[in-house]
């Protein structure tokens, strides 16, 4: 599943990684809370990469792809 997400700018406009992976380890952990469906507890995880535009590509396409490497070294 690919997920957008919002860009985080500062007063002066700039993109703030740091930002975007901080948001990303607050969804990361909420998605980590079990949940009750019925009489069943349910727990999930996930796993995120960040990638901006245009730092890390110019297309929906290289972010996606640039986005997944990211993740794939986070797990690592």
């Amino acid at each position: 599943i690919l997920v957008s997400a919002a860009i985080i700018r500062n007063t002066a406009g700039e993109i703030l990684f740091a930002s975007a992976v901080q948001v990303a380890g607050k969804i990361h952990t909420a998605l980590r809370a079990p949940f009750q469906i019925g009489e069943h507890t349910l727990k999930i995880s996930s796993s995120q990469g960040v990638a901006m535009y245009p730092m890390h590509g110019s297309t929906e396409t290289e972010l996606a792809k640039c986005a997944d490497t990211a993740m794939y070294h986070a797990k690592a």
